[in-house]
């Protein structure tokens, strides 16, 4: 039994269909570990396109992380017995937990590396689909500023995104660039330092903690996250970032305190989001009816994405097909970001 942890304590979860991601069975080896009462809660019967609108549009601004629907689900699961719940919000960003912190850390601005991808890219038609669009997804960050590197990294659609050899969009994208390094100048900070508060003050508190706080008011929840514990957080920034992190291995101050509290169950499972595989919850006219609000001819859409790239990520929606392309997460977490910026537009912008 871990010290401190008392018998009883509420633990919840959400199942999703796909083994891939689902984690309740871990969440149940935590719970019986402590003692705790397990209750899990399904995503299905009731999610639908309509559901996802209303989501979408309580937010009332452009919002793509599709992991804000089981958030929702577990939300209203945990109202029916509490009034306040305490999640985990801050640990990755505190303590190095996303692998794409050490990405952008150990590969941008390093002109070796830079180097040697140059070589490994000469036999890039030789590689199998998964490990061809890994070394797109890299390409995004090796060798980049630190600017551009972190914008890719935390980016569905980095900005180097090309379609049939060309990029997909139809603006410059050297003023997307150019604002985001505006926010890494704000502080003379070494380039680990930019990483942390780029994901620590703009990632988490414009993605994750608006998702936790806009889902838990929906179902008149308060979701408290103790690991932004001001002292915590000072803490955690006296730590150094090879401290916290390796290519190979995060959250390594988190990582000791796990295994020493619960035995070592689960403390060197790889990091998994809170991910919503979209394609398999909605129907297929469901699909067809967002394919048709982001690609009608006047749709605000048209006025940043090229149609051909915008045709081909709509097939894949409707079809996954494309794995030497483009990985079946991407594909509906595009659509998701193009689908509730024309939503917002239409609901709030259009004249």
């Amino acid at each position: 039994m871990a010290n401190g942890i008392k018998n009883g304590i509420q633990a919840i979860s959400v199942g999703m269909k796909e083994k891939e991601f689902d984690e309740t069975e871990a969440s149940q080896a935590y719970a019986d570990f402590i003692k705790g009462n397990f209750v899990k809660t399904t995503i299905e019967p009731n999610f639908n396109l309509s559901k996802l609108d209303e989501l979408l549009l309580h937010f009332d601004q452009p919002f793509s992380d599709t992991s804000l629907i089981p958030v929702y689900y577990l939300s209203k699961l945990a109202r029916k017995g509490t009034k306040v719940i305490i999640g985990g919000d801050g640990g990755d960003e505190l303590f190095n937990g996303y692998s794409f912190m050490n990405l952008s850390y150990k590969l941008s601005e390093n002109r070796l590396v830079e180097f040697c991808f140059k070589i490994v890219k000469i036999f890039h038609r030789l590689y199998p689909s998964n490990l061809k669009r890994k070394l797109n997804r890299l390409n995004s960050v090796i060798g980049k500023d630190i600017s551009t590197a972190t914008f890719n990294i935390n980016s569905w659609i980095p900005i180097d995104t090309e379609y049939n050899s060309k990029s997909i969009f139809k603006y410059d994208t050297k003023e997307v660039v150019e604002y985001n390094n505006r926010f890494l100048k704000e502080k003379a900070e070494s380039k680990a330092g930019k990483i942390i508060r780029y994901n620590f003050r703009k990632v988490m508190l414009s993605d994750y903690l608006r998702k936790t706080d806009m889902m838990s008011m929906l179902n008149s929840l308060e979701w408290r996250v103790p690991l932004l514990d001001e002292d915590l957080c000072n803490l955690a920034f006296s730590y150094s970032f090879s401290k916290k992190s390796t290519l190979m291995k995060t959250k390594i101050p988190l990582r000791k305190l796990h295994a020493k509290f619960f035995q070592g169950i689960g403390s060197n499972l790889s990091k998994k989001g809170f991910r919503m595989p979209l394609d398999v919850y909605l129907t297929f006219e469901e699909k067809r009816s967002i394919i048709k609000i982001i690609s009608t001819e006047n749709s605000y859409i048209q006025k940043y994405i090229e149609n051909d790239y915008l045709v081909f990520l709509c097939d894949q929606f409707l079809k996954y097909t494309a794995m030497h392309l483009i990985e079946r997460s991407a594909v509906y977490q595009r659509i998701i970001v193009l689908y509730s910026l024309q939503l917002w537009y239409n609901q709030y912008a259009k004249k």
